[in-house]
């Protein structure tokens, strides 16, 4: 069963996201520094929002009964130049689960402002100092996160098998087999490969024009991850519409 803490504590097990703005060397050459600035505002309630909440829950006072910690939960996330990172405090099956609904809420908050990220989730031991003024953040989970999601060439983010393991052997197998998790061949820069895919498609229900938009953002070979997306979100609706065939 996973280990669970309370409070935050600065290492330990943890669930790590990376998400990457795609396209944004470009961006700030070809935009103004104001539209560049407007594209992060429109990023900023959903980001502060989840941190508000990191910081209301890191903030409240441990409760333990029988000398057993109360558990808390949450997700923290930090943001530099064109990266989101989310941390999780634990390695718990609520953690889990809070980080893959915050990852499929930025995903598709980005989406319907026209922003595409990719990303991955990794597990592992994690070092993430956040409180009293300090700022450090090292370990491999960050560094598979990083290095997975720069492989995938489509607008979602994709679970590390380090994650996938997590899953397993604490018991969420119903995660990965929830609607905000999807198997699908990934199309990534070896290929196409089975891989564990957020679904951000269930967090709005205007998913294709959102994807269908970016065409006229980009030419050539971006456009590759707009078709893959588009594959992507057909597939997952053509999935949906089988489940609901069966069930009459």
């Amino acid at each position: 069963m996973a280990e669970e803490a309370s409070g935050w504590e600065s290492t330990c097990e943890r669930y790590v996201a990376f998400l990457d703005i795609m396209g944004f060397r470009d961006m700030v050459f070809r935009e103004s520094h104001e539209k560049i600035k407007e594209m992060f505002e429109c990023l900023r309630p959903t980001i502060e929002s989840i941190r508000k909440e990191a910081n209301a829950i890191i903030g409240k006072e441990r409760v333990k009964t029988k000398n057993t910690p109360t558990t808390y939960s949450t997700i923290f996330p930090i943001s530099f130049s064109d990266s989101i990172i989310l941390f999780s405090s634990n390695n718990s099956n609520q953690s889990a689960l809070l980080m893959i609904v915050n990852v499929a809420i930025i995903l598709s908050e980005a989406m319907k402002n026209g922003v595409a990220m990719k990303g991955s989730i990794a597990y592992g031991e994690m070092t993430a100092e956040i409180e009293g003024g300090k700022s450090l953040y090292f370990g491999k989970p960050l560094i598979d996160a990083f290095e997975l999601q720069q492989e995938v060439e489509l607008y979602s983010a994709v679970l590390h098998h380090t994650a996938e393991k997590a899953l397993v052997e604490f018991g969420s197998v119903h995660i990965l087999d929830g609607g905000l998790v999807k198997k699908y061949f990934v199309p990534m820069k070896s290929g196409k490969i089975n891989h564990y895919t957020i679904n951000w498609d269930f967090m709005t229900d205007k998913s294709i024009d959102l994807v269908n938009a970016l065409y006229e953002k980009v030419s050539g070979k971006p456009r590759k991850y707009v078709d893959n997306t588009l594959d992507f979100i057909h597939c997952i609706h053509a999935n949906e519409a089988e489940l609901a065939q069966q069930k009459k």
